[in-house]
């Protein structure tokens, strides 16, 4: 007697067995080492067939993968919007925005004692200590977060000290 399939209880259970099925069909499309072609796109497609010699090139070989492209990226897409997965990764974003943005301001604000100085230059190291960039620029020299952030702290000391 066969066992029966439960569906998956929440909806990140359904969209990581939807990315299941699509990585087995990717897996489906392997070179001759037996390592799969990953097709991102129809140029990666495209270029697959230009330069595989072990790849089946034909037009309609390549019709199908397109078609079957197609149609992962539309279900992968509906997917995404079913669990909410395109809201929430908006909303990821508006709140990193937000930490940036409430970063310069901690780094542009001056603290009004010595425990301040110290807790601001802590909390910077601290959240670097974990992998992340606070906050998250590029900027070398007088634009920069840390030149900021140290000419702020040297003129909240400057101030307490004299």
């Amino acid at each position: 007697m066969p066992v029966a399939k439960t569906p998956p209880d929440t909806p990140a259970d359904k969209l990581a067995a939807t990315l299941r099925v699509f990585k087995n069909r990717v897996d489906n499309l392997s070179d001759a080492t037996g390592e799969p072609h990953y097709l991102y796109s129809r140029d990666h497609i495209d270029y697959i067939m230009d330069h595989s010699p072990d790849f089946a090139s034909t037009p309609e070989i390549r019709a199908k993968l397109y078609a079957e492209f197609d149609r992962d990226t539309r279900e992968l897409s509906n997917k995404r919007d079913e669990h909410g997965a395109t809201a929430a990764d908006d909303r990821v974003e508006q709140l990193c925005v937000s930490c940036q943005d409430l970063s310069w301001a901690l780094a542009n604000t001056m603290p009004t004692s010595i425990a301040g100085v110290a807790a601001v230059l802590r909390y910077a190291n601290d959240f670097e200590d974990l992998g992340e960039e606070w906050p998250d620029t590029d900027a070398i020299g007088s634009d920069g977060w840390h030149y900021q952030i140290r000419q702020t702290a040297a003129r909240a000391l400057e101030t307490l000290l004299s």
